[in-house]
């Protein structure tokens, strides 16, 4: 025995034992998820095929991980500082993570399981004899599992008969069905009512319940029945299993970036940030030039294809009321001076057109490119590159530079605040103490600077209180921040400063908010958040594409920031107004959910992505400049090819489709990226302008505005139904007695969905007839005469 052990001890020094097993542990995790995440979409989920191909990938990547763990992990973690390596495995733990919010998580199916681990369930239908005297019938037409839908014929049946697709109960006095099989988190059972059903029990693993399947009218009845999922088989123990392997995966690749660091830290460290304006060169004002040019031509085309929303009404009609010799103060005031002023002018030069009105929101929306590519040019060129495309291509920036509402003229005027806040940050030297080193404080460009971003807070507040403007305000807070860090905190007599900056904070909030609460609507706030910017939403670039890398972008712009931390604040700073924004937001925002309410935040969105696709962007020609490497001899051809096909790679995740929706969608209605509803107008003015004499009133909803716009018909007086009064319908009941002729046009949301005032048929008040014309397109038509 002795000699058997001894001679079965002396293995080949070459097979690492231990290395075997954890490729082992690796690959059968690995292949569970491959066999739960991608298997059940291609093969039943208990069958040998599903089995097979999962074996299959359990071999290969037990041999992959073997190679890997033996000629790349353990030579390289042999040379690196315990210090380093638990940074690294935390670097890939952030980005695993951030892969899978963004990415698979959102995309997994809630009916991802380890099928063949789950327990199986039980369920008996009975149909008792004591049954109404009208009974005749109990059908079920369908039966659906988490796992799969089940077929009839797998049912043990007894008193029952498949009949097409149903079950149908045909002996009452000798009746059982029983199926037994895995079933996932839920079951659902449909049966048909009417008036010659009964009861039926159903009973999962015991557990029985009646089912009432009388109706006096034929129909279905869905019975939901929630069941248990052990955490072994769940979808969350898929989830454990992915995160595994692909912070395996991003260990491996950073430690292929270890071996090639010198190469990788001398191209960031050749695109440093910019701490002066003598660095900006030729090449960057080329690069504003194009991007401009290209944000402009994604938005100056058909600029009518659509009606105005609701709210443009307001702007168009106020511009082309002061050039008609209005006084300003006679205006609808909301974005006066930012919307209203400029396409005034507009009207001036070209006319009152709505193309003319749409094209200043699109040239001042453009032009918003300028202090873009400014501040992201402080961390460096490439940054502000790919920030200034991805402005140009944003569907959401894009749709709303075309409608004449505040929205699209913000991000101009907000990049420009930033600018100024970076700008004074800079201009404050560091190590502060205050009661010393004031004088350095009252130089002409710091106090020029410092009051130009309080002009903001004074048109906010004073000027335009009632337009979103003061949302910018919550960057503030992190200038705040910022300029706090200045000072040095190390010295006592620097501690009062604490106290002068939350009075700061006190005194800003109490000045914009009247409650200290939060929103009653933080969980939805912040489900809305994730529906817009890092789930399949259409105001973004990577609408119905994968949105793994996107969590990658994310994570990688947050360690690209902290990277350049030491020499420059600039990519924190980005980064904390979107974040710090969104808090804001999501602490505060209190009412039905639009895109346009997170404008401020898209426009802020770009700062991260940009900084985190750059790092992607790198890391990915890094790696593909290696692999080029071993083809040529030619290192800066390998550095092209490797960029070009990063990029390409990149540029698979935009929707270039949804980019250039806005530019051709033509059908009114709901806008599928603004969400702003275009009223089609066409034919009801067209049946009004025909019949309306000038002794007609009119009661409208938005038609009332339209008719305004395009000066005609005349009506003796205009009132706007506001579907909000209580006495709506009596308001609108004494305009019909008062007047001796008028119309009455309510679109279906306000004057159908969300109210009805009137009936929709003709009808008669007092001595007064009021006809009913009926629906065109959006509009309800009435008219008494």
């Amino acid at each position: 025995m002795k000699n058997t052990l001894n001679s079965g001890a002396r293995q080949p020094k070459f097979i690492n034992w231990k290395m075997i097993l954890v490729s082992i542990l690796l690959a059968i995790t690995f292949s569970l998820f491959v066999y739960a995440y991608w298997l059940s979409d291609i093969f039943p989920p208990l069958s040998k095929r599903s089995f097979g191909v999962s074996a299959l990938f359990f071999a290969a990547d037990t041999l992959i991980n073997y190679l890997v763990l033996t000629r790349i992990i353990r030579p390289t973690l042999t040379n690196l500082p315990n210090s380093i390596r638990l940074k690294g495995i935390s670097i890939a733990l952030i980005l695993s993570a951030s892969l899978f919010w963004f990415g698979l998580e959102g995309q997994m199916p809630e009916s991802r399981f380890l099928t063949f681990l789950l327990p199986r369930q039980t369920l008996e239908i009975n149909v008792p004899q004591n049954q109404p005297d009208n009974f005749s019938t109990a059908s079920i037409t369908w039966l659906k599992t988490s796992v799969a839908e089940v077929s009839f014929n797998s049912f043990h049946r007894e008193g029952w008969e498949r009949i097409g697709d149903e079950l149908v109960l045909t002996d009452l006095d000798n009746n059982a069905l029983l199926w037994n099989g895995p079933t996932g988190s839920e079951t659902t059972l449909v049966f048909k009512t009417s008036p010659k059903s009964g009861d039926l029990i159903v009973s999962w693993n015991g557990n029985t319940k009646t089912v009432e399947l009388f109706s006096e009218d034929e129909g279905e009845l869905i019975f939901n029945t929630p069941m248990r999922v052990p955490f072994y088989a769940s979808r969350e123990m898929l989830i454990i299993f992915g995160l595994l392997n692909s912070t395996f995966f991003l260990c491996v690749l950073g430690l292929l970036l270890w071996n090639s660091r010198e190469m990788f830290s001398d191209e960031l460290a050749g695109l440093s940030p910019a701490s002066s304006l003598h660095a900006y060169t030729k090449k960057d004002l080329y690069a504003i030039l194009a991007l401009l040019a290209a944000a402009f031509m994604l938005r100056v085309f058909n600029l009518e294809n659509l009606f105005p929303f609701a709210d443009e009404y307001s702007h168009l009609l106020a511009a082309k009321n002061l050039i008609s010799g209005a006084g300003i103060g006679e205006v609808y005031q909301r974005g006066l001076f930012i919307v209203t002023l400029p396409v005034a002018l507009s009207f001036k030069v070209f006319g009152a057109h709505l193309w003319a009105a749409r094209l200043t929101g699109v040239i001042v929306n453009s032009l918003a490119i300028l202090p873009l590519y400014l501040i992201l040019r402080k961390i460096n060129r490439p940054i502000a590159i790919i920030g200034g495309m991805l402005y140009a291509l944003s569907p959401w920036i894009i749709a709303v530079s075309r409608n004449v509402r505040e929205y699209g003229y913000y991000p101009f005027y907000f990049y420009w605040i930033i600018y100024l806040m970076i700008r004074l940050i800079e201009a404050i030297p560091a190590k502060l103490v205050l009661h010393r080193d004031w004088k350095k404080l009252i130089k002409p460009a710091i106090i020029f600077q410092a009051m130009l971003l309080i002009l903001p807070i004074i048109y906010s507040k004073y000027v335009d209180p009632s337009s979103t403007f003061r949302s910018v305000l919550a960057a503030y807070l992190v200038l705040l921040v910022f300029l706090a860090a200045k000072v040095d905190w190390n010295r006592r007599e620097n501690i009062w400063v604490i106290g002068l900056i939350l009075a700061a904070l006190a005194a800003g909030y109490r000045l914009f908010f009247k409650s200290l609460t939060p929103s009653p609507n933080l969980t939805a706030n912040i489900s809305a958040l994730m529906g817009y910017f890092f789930h399949n939403s259409p105001t973004q670039w990577f609408y119905e594409k994968n949105t793994t890398i996107l969590g990658l972008i994310i994570a990688a712009g947050v360690i690209l920031s902290f990277y350049y931390r030491p020499r420059a604040f600039h990519a924190i700073f980005l980064i904390a107004v979107f974040l710090f924004s969104s808090i804001f937001f999501t602490l505060k925002f209190n009412h039905y959910f639009r895109p346009r309410y997170f404008f401020n935040l898209q426009i802020w969105y770009i700062f991260p992505i940009a900084i985190g696709t750059f790092i992607v962007w790198l890391v990915l020609r890094s790696l593909l400049k290696l692999v080029f490497n071993c083809f040529t001899n030619k290192p800066k051809l390998a550095k092209t090819l490797g960029g070009t096909l990063a990029a390409l790679l990149l540029m698979l995740n935009l929707n270039f489709q949804q980019t250039m929706l806005p530019t051709f969608y033509k059908d009114n209605g709901f806008m599928p990226i603004t969400t702003e509803y275009h009223y089609d107008l066409k034919e009801v003015h067209a049946i009004v302008s025909a019949q309306a004499s000038n002794s007609d009133i009119l009661v409208y909803t938005l038609y009332g505005s339209y008719a305004k716009w395009l000066g005609y018909p005349h009506f003796s007086s205009s009132h706007y139904y506001n579907y909000r009064q209580k006495d709506g319908q009596a308001a609108i009941h004494r305009l019909i007695k008062n007047s001796p002729s008028g119309w009455i046009v309510l679109d279906k949301w306000h004057g159908q969905i969300y109210s009805q005032p009137l009936p929709f048929e003709s009808f008669t008040l007092g001595e007064i007839s009021v006809e009913y014309l009926g629906l065109f397109k959006d509009e309800h038509i009435w008219r008494w005469q």
